[in-house]
Parts: C-alpha cells; structure tokens; sequence
C-alpha cells in the first residue's frame, strides 16, 4: 500500500507513541475537546488529489504528513536539515516550506498535525537511526523538527527490519526528551487469529503502552490472497473464521488483552478497495485463478464511487456479519478510466471490497459502544473523486469518518 505496508496480518508490524492520554482528549499532548480522534495521513505524492488548501481539517483531530523517513545520520541539505531525517520528498512534493505549509494549514484547521517517520519500506532507516549508536542524536533531531516546522508530535510508523528493543528505549527516550504536550502515536498491524501477536511485539507494546497517546492498529491490512485463505474483505468488522482469520474487532480485543487500555486504541479505516477477478463472485470463496488488483492511489475510494459503483450492471451487496459493502457483476468488468489513465483498461474485476459511508457508520457505532479511542485513515487524500477539483474537491468519506467517530 504505498506506505503503510499490506501482508499477513500477523501482529508483528508496530510503531511506538507517546502520551498516555485518555480517548475525548488525543493523549497528554492534547488532542479533540471531545469524542473519539479522527486521524488522517496526508500523503505527500498525492497532493494533487488533495491540495493542502482543500483539505477538510474540521473534519480531523489529528493530521499526519507522510512521510518523512529516518536514516543513518548524512549530509544535510536545505531539503533536509537534520541528519537523521531526509523530509526530501516532503519538500519534492510540496517546495522549500512545504513542512511547515503543513502544520500551518492543519493549526488553523483546527488538527494536529503530526510528522508520521517511516513507512512501508523504511525498515533499514528506521534500525539505522534508532541504533544505539545513534538514537541519542535521532530523538533530539525529531524534537527539534518538530520545533522548527511547528508539529505538535511525531508518528512512528516503523513497519518493517524492527529492532524490538531499540523501538523500546527509543519509545522511552523520545518521551523523555520531548516538552510538556508533545504527541506520540504510532500504527500498529492487524492480527491473523490463527497466529496471534508474537511474543517479542506484545513484550514492546506492554512495556511501552504507558509512554503513548495512541496505538492505532491497521486493520485495513487485515486479508488477502495468503496459503490457506479465502476471500475476505478488505477490513470488516466481524466474521473472522479458521480459514479467513482476521476482523475489525478480534483485532483490537487482542491489543487491548495486551493491558493496553481502549481508550489509546484505534480502529484503521482505508479509502482504498481490492479488486478481485473471475472466478471469484463473493467472499468466502477460493481465489482459484483470480487476479487480485489492490493499488491505494489507483483504486482510491475516490476512483470506486467515480468508476465502479453503478457501472456496467454492478449489484451492491451488504454483509450484516462483517457489516461491509462489497460490489459483484456477472461478467468481467474493467473501469472504463483512460480519462485518467491512458492506455490502462483497468483491472479486471468480478468482486470488490472497499469503505463506503455504511461501513464507516458501523465501525464507529462499534468504536463507541466498546470504549476504544478512535480511528486513523490511510490516506484522506484518497476520498476525493476524479477529475480532482471538478467538485471543489468534496471527501465524503472523510466527512462520513468525522460523523461516525467525533
């Protein structure tokens, strides 16, 4: 998923945080006046989906940008003023005060906006800085940026190559260094049932839970095309079974049997979808032959509602277990979108899973009756509709999340 990384949800993925706040306030840096946080990551290679200027940030407690990415400590440049942090592609995207751009934009909006280190695929980074050798110098680089570029926290989102015990004192040291408010949160992956949360993860996050505001567990990670499995939604809420072993809510029962208590837990929501060709019709079917299509810029939730709901004879389906919106057609469907992308016919498809304004809704009924947090959305750039900007850039996904949570 471009930069939240997807696999089998095996509760190893995590990232630490900081705080130790209660739901209603976003932890000890502060955080909503009240009800549950509403947690978007604003990534910067997609900021024409989603111009800075457009963003709904009423709709949000807290905004991540994403991402800047840790290193062993190198040469600084105007792009990258501090050695263990390379924001290149912030400022690529964004220009010479695109970081700070951010956190303005945000402060007025009324969120806080968060610095979210890592990603998909920074795992060597992340071990590099968070070394002993060079933690010390990490931890007094992010507390400066944050300064410098005016965030109120960090996220840190490392995903993959994690060093348990360097994350732990990494964690303890950041909270340590950091003023008086400062926010740390960090995503944490979804739990394969049939496997559980390893050892070594739930040894980190027991140790560690009382230095966070947020835990935030990316259950849009949660199935796929793995041995042994069916076909399954992209995140739903119940139904989890031996063979498609992952929901919404064994999920999060499982961090929080950890001693993590629900009020730092949150629920991920992804405005992406996955696309499934023939033979498949339905969940809790075998993928066979299938294709599986899961691309979060190009089947944004933005490119289903634009491209894919009502299309070419699509029937809508509601699951009341896993309470998930799904679409099915009868025969192959490609998106018709050479508008957008040339020459791409778009992936085949008989079976789609995604977020809609109902799953939304249930998933933060569930939230709310069961005591946990709030909620993190990968990414809100991805609510928008193409051609973008052609309805003053609305994000009805984004609206739908901020109804359902705050």
């Amino acid at each position: 998923m471009g930069g939240h990384g997807a696999g089998p949800a095996t509760g190893t993925a995590g990232a630490p945080g900081a705080g130790g706040g209660t739901a209603g306030d976003g932890g000890t840096g502060g955080g909503a006046a009240s009800g549950s946080w509403v947690m978007g990551y604003w990534a910067v290679w997609q900021t024409t989906q989603y111009p800075l200027g457009h963003v709904a940030w009423s709709d949000l407690t807290h905004a991540a940008i994403s991402f800047v990415e840790p290193r062993a400590p190198g040469a600084t440049s105007s792009a990258s003023p501090y050695a263990t942090l390379d924001s290149s592609n912030a400022v690529d995207n964004l220009g010479a005060t695109g970081m700070s751009d951010f956190a303005v934009a945000a402060h007025n909006g009324g969120a806080h906006p968060l610095i979210s280190l890592g990603g998909a695929g920074a795992g060597a980074g992340f071990a590099a800085a968070a070394s002993p050798a060079n933690q010390k110098q990490f931890v007094s680089e992010i507390v400066a940026a944050c300064a410098k570029w005016h965030y109120d926290g960090v996220d840190l989102d490392w995903e993959d190559g994690i060093n348990l015990a360097d994350f732990q004192s990494l964690v303890l040291a950041l909270r340590a260094a950091a003023p008086p408010g400062f926010l740390i949160t960090a995503p944490v992956g979804a739990v394969n049932n049939n496997i559980g949360i390893d050892p070594g993860t739930a040894a980190l996050w027991s140790a560690v839970a009382g230095a966070v505001d947020q835990i935030n567990v990316m259950t849009y990670t949660g199935s796929g095309n793995y041995p042994g499995w069916v076909v399954w939604y992209l995140d739903p809420l119940m139904g989890a079974g031996s063979d498609h072993p992952f929901d919404v809510a064994s999920s999060l029962a499982a961090w929080a049997a950890l001693g993590i208590p629900k009020s730092k837990l949150g629920v991920g929501i992804g405005f992406y979808g996955r696309a499934v060709s023939a033979p498949v019709t339905a969940a809790l079917q075998s993928y066979g032959s299938a294709t599986v299509y899961e691309d979060d810029t190009a089947l944004s939730y933005g490119n289903i509602a634009h491209y894919f709901v009502g299309h070419d004879g699509a029937v809508s389906h509601w699951d009341a277990t896993a309470m998930t919106t799904w679409l099915s057609w009868t025969t192959s469907f490609h998106p018709s979108w050479t508008d957008q992308f040339p020459g791409d016919q778009g992936p085949a498809t008989q079976f789609l899973t995604f977020e809609d304004v109902p799953t939304v809704m249930a998933k933060g009924t569930w939230l709310k009756a069961n005591g946990y947090g709030g909620v993190i959305i990968w990414t809100i750039n991805e609510g928008t509709q193409y051609p973008y900007g052609a309805d003053g850039y609305a994000n009805p996904l984004l609206d739908a999340t901020a109804a359902a949570f705050r």
